[in-house]
């Protein structure tokens, strides 16, 4: 059956699928079930909210080109 967040997966990505598209909104915090229950509390951070968006802003820049070896 369907499991929740549990031991391990804090750190991890919290992903919303719609319309056919997978989006990042969040990173997993912590557990609240020791279970590992698909109704159990699942903490995350939020990263649509403006406070996540300005912390992480100078962050968000493109990635440098790859060094040659």
């Amino acid at each position: 059956g369907a499991r929740g967040l549990c031991f391990g997966d804090p750190g991890g990505p919290v992903i919303r699928h719609r319309d056919g598209a997978a989006a990042l909104v969040g990173i997993n915090w912590t557990i609240g079930d020791s279970d590992c229950a698909a109704n159990g509390a699942m903490f995350f951070l939020d990263l649509q909210s403006p406070e996540a968006a300005a912390f992480l802003a100078p962050y968000l820049t493109a990635a440098p080109p790859p060094v040659e070896p």
